[in-house]
């Protein structure tokens, strides 16, 4: 399959998932109260976040294994599969002790499990999906994801037309997402089976491999899963600490505006998994290596500078336009300036991770990330800010800057070493 493709593929796949997700979540934002979106908010950024955590690195790691070594691919699915399980029960174990002895009060406690759930599935999907796209097969996912967002559009958007969305309890609509979520999850493993024709007593057996090897695996995936999680939980944590440290109200408001630049948001995650494929498929080619990884950061800066002066000409307009009057317009507007230049910087930072993991240099990548989690709160204290959702934005955009300005220093010297003819492990 041609780059061209692929990346055609991927986009119309990520363009699918996060088109109809954004969507749903738009209707919620209109049509519940500010503190019921605020809970559903926190549950569902819980289920997204986990769901990486129990897929523990497979975005990257699993997709690299199966394009660099075809003859262990299903062994590295079932590993996969099975990390992904032993963290889900430990998690829910975890959950109900927790909400049974210490937070009994928690607006929470109700559909926490539901947003385990919710997890599991998303981590399965991310597997067999990931698994694929190391196969070089783009193309299956966008078709699966072409049928999953019809369904949930339909549903959520016959029930906003209806407007049952608002009568509706969140239990029932956490187990209405499950369940439409658990569609791609059937499809993926239905053309799994077709593919590769494995039997019971061949699945029984890689399942054991698995099981015996799972703390060797785990090690190996070690720094991709710490990454995928610390990278997950950055980006979630504005919304995590609004719900455990302020209100319902402060998280839905935030919330709100800030799915208004998640459009801007995906772009990063399609092209970073197409230049993860190239880069990897070119690294004893240090000249050709070079020269994508360029063209990739050169369209990246472009698309990102298009986008910035849209939001920043228009948001006003999108504010009024999707929420009318529901909130405090210039605390939204100011909100949304911050978040598309965090945006933007995010953009670039993206594919400057690609070009370090494919160095296996992940660990440099780890260390800062456990820096920004520990900054991030900091700086959302000390601050001098009256209001307090400013305080959780600002202290974004702040680590981001950081973060990039790492990433750009330690590639681009490491590039600067290396061997223009030959491999990573030769630098000067």
């Amino acid at each position: 399959m041609s780059i061209k493709r692929k990346l055609f593929s991927n986009t119309i796949s990520n363009g699918l998932q996060f088109g109809s997700r954004w969507s749903m979540n738009l209707l919620f934002a209109k049509s519940l109260t500010t503190s019921s979106f605020g809970i559903f908010s926190f549950i569902y950024t819980i289920a997204v976040m986990l769901g990486t955590f129990f897929a523990f690195g497979s975005n990257l790691y699993l997709l690299k294994q199966v394009s660099e070594d075809k003859c262990k691919r299903m062994i590295y699915l079932f590993e996969s599969f099975l990390i992904t399980t032993l963290f889900f029960i430990v998690s829910v174990v975890l959950s109900l002790l927790a909400f049974k002895y210490f937070l009994t009060d928690s607006p929470y406690s109700y559909t926490i499990q539901y947003g385990l759930f919710l997890a599991f599935v998303l981590a399965i999907n991310m597997n067999i999906f990931s698994f694929f796209k190391g196969q070089g097969d783009f193309e299956k996912e966008a078709k699966i994801y072409i049928i999953f967002s019809f369904i949930l559009l339909l549903i959520v958007g016959m029930a906003f037309y209806l407007d049952l969305l608002s009568r509706l309890s969140l239990q029932v609509i956490f187990i209405t997402l499950i369940s439409i979520n658990l569609l791609p999850s059937f499809l993926g493993i239905k053309y799994l089976y077709i593919q590769h024709e494995l039997s019971i007593h061949q699945m029984k057996q890689m399942f054991s491999m698995a099981f015996y090897n799972v703390f060797a695996t785990l090690t190996q995936r070690l720094a991709y899963g710490l990454h995928e999680s610390q990278s997950i939980l950055y980006a979630n944590l504005p919304f995590i600490l609004l719900g455990i440290l302020t209100t319902v109200e402060n998280l839905g408001h935030y919330r709100a505006i800030y799915l208004l630049i998640t459009p801007f948001l995906i772009l990063p995650g399609i092209i970073a998994q197409v230049l993860l494929s190239q880069l990897a498929n070119n690294k004893s080619d240090m000249i050709g290596f070079k020269k994508i990884f360029r063209k990739f950061s050169l369209f990246s800066f472009l698309i990102g500078t298009i986008f910035i002066g849209l939001y920043w000409e228009f948001g006003a307009y999108f504010i009024e336009m999707i929420y009318g009057m529901k909130f405090e317009r210039e605390a939204s507007l100011t909100l949304i300036h911050i978040f598309i230049i965090t945006s933007f910087f995010w953009f670039i930072k993206s594919n400057y991770e690609v070009l370090l993991t494919v160095m296996d240099k992940q660990w440099l990548r780890v260390n800062v990330l456990w820096i920004m989690l520990m900054l991030y709160p900091v700086l959302v204290f000390i601050l001098p800010l009256d209001i307090t959702i400013y305080k959780y934005a600002y202290a974004a955009l702040i680590t981001t800057i950081i973060m990039l300005a790492t990433y750009i220093i330690q590639a681009e010297l490491i590039l600067k070493r290396t061997v223009l003819t030959r491999g990573f492990n030769d630098e000067i």
